[in-house]
């Protein structure tokens, strides 16, 4: 297996359950290994000891205490926008408009916006990004197109 860096900090791995799950040393963010391509594995805080260890770890000395963002866009690699807003942290691809919370240690839940009737509305999309804390952007293509 070739060495792989973590994904939110570029940090040493290591690993457990036969290098099915890869943990960082320095930011303690947890991956999935699925054919040697790394997935974030999100861990909520209050029970990462106990997943830490079901998983084949030493539990980690010190937990997160504030989520840790990519640095890229999986769809695209380009690299995040990132907005801290009420002890929240929210992704935003400049290029492809993917938008995402980060949830615990690395890992991206994606959020849909969908506005009133349906559809994709750019100007929704964009006011609704505004209010999260992003710069207004009215994008040309829909989420998950590069422009």
């Amino acid at each position: 297996m070739s060495e792989q860096k973590c994904l939110s900090c570029q940090g040493e791995l290591e690993y457990a359950g036969g290098n099915m799950y890869a943990r960082c040393k320095s930011c303690n963010s947890m991956f999935m290994n699925m054919n040697n391509v790394l997935t974030p594995y999100p861990v909520d805080e209050a029970t990462r000891p106990m997943i830490e260890q079901a998983l084949g770890f030493a539990p980690s000395a010190s937990a997160v205490v504030k989520p840790v963002a990519p640095k890229s866009c999986m769809i695209c690699s380009t690299d995040f926008e990132v907005v801290e807003k009420d002890d929240s942290v929210f992704t935003r691809c400049p290029r492809c408009g993917a938008l995402s919370q980060v949830q615990g240690a690395g890992g991206l839940v994606p959020i849909n916006v969908t506005p009133p009737g349906g559809g994709w509305n750019p100007k929704f999309q964009a006011m609704f990004e505004k209010e999260l804390g992003f710069t207004y952007k009215e994008r040309k293509m829909p989420i998950g197109i590069p422009e």
